[in-house]
């Protein structure tokens, strides 16, 4: 009796573990199937002759052709007919292309105003064509020293224009116009009058002339066309008005 109670114990203790570790089984299988997989990788294998492919060098984009200086065009209008010709002026100014939007040397130069042997054209520029030479339509505006009137002709770029220059007194003597009413001075009550083509704006009578002696410069009176010269460090009243070549 007690060997048949002895077997039947170990069959209970053997069944139990049984049920016990096939239970901890699924409860495993279970909590894998609900967890992420995660993706294993395989770590790529290493050539040892292989060697990295040399980068492609990319050719530099060829310049476009519009980069280089371009002439730009004035266009005159005869009074007589509606026939257009048509005169290339050269800016000595190049065109940037990267902007897609054209420079101020690209821009068609039109004529706006005539006055007897004066042209206004829209650049901001008259040509006298009786002295072939061309003049900024405005003086500089302000008071102004002969050695600062000097370098705001150097400097000028007027119409896209780099040799812009001082004039001399007799340039300026052959602007002045003494038949001509000419109009109102601007720097003082009592001003007289400018004697000088309507296509150009002087704001004072003085200009200064691009010969010098000594401590003095020479000038013009734009109200009786005299001659004269003043001291270099003067400023009062004075101004300025550049000059280049209308070639």
């Amino acid at each position: 009796m007690k060997k048949v109670f002895s077997v039947m114990f170990s069959m209970f203790i053997f069944l139990t573990m049984s049920y016990f570790i096939i239970g901890c089984q699924k409860a495993e299988e279970k909590r894998q199937a609900d967890s992420p997989k995660k993706e294993v990788t395989a770590p790529a294998k290493k050539t040892p002759d292989s060697t990295p492919e040399p980068a492609k060098k990319i050719p530099p984009q060829s310049q476009s052709k519009t980069d280089s200086p371009i002439p730009a065009v004035v266009e005159k209008t005869d009074r007589v007919g509606d026939s257009k010709n048509r005169t290339k002026v050269s800016l000595k100014e190049k065109v940037s292309t990267v902007s897609g939007k054209p420079s101020p040397a690209d821009k068609v130069i039109k004529e706006i105003d005539r006055d007897n042997r004066f042209i206004a054209y829209s650049n901001g520029t008259v040509l006298d064509t009786q002295t072939n030479l061309m003049w900024v339509a405005k003086d500089n505006g302000t008071d102004i020293k002969w050695q600062d009137a000097k370098s705001y002709c150097d400097n000028n770029r007027q119409g896209g224009y780099k040799d812009w220059r001082m004039p001399s007194q007799d340039e300026l003597a052959g602007l002045f116009d003494g038949p001509s009413k000419g109009y109102k001075a601007k720097c003082c009550l009592e001003c007289p009058n400018i004697k000088v083509t309507n296509l150009i704006e002087l704001s004072c009578f003085w200009l200064w002339g691009a010969e010098t002696r000594s401590f003095d410069a020479a000038g013009l009176l734009f109200d009786d066309g005299k001659q004269y010269w003043g001291r270099q460090s003067f400023s009062g009243n004075y101004r300025v008005l550049p000059v280049r070549s209308g070639r």
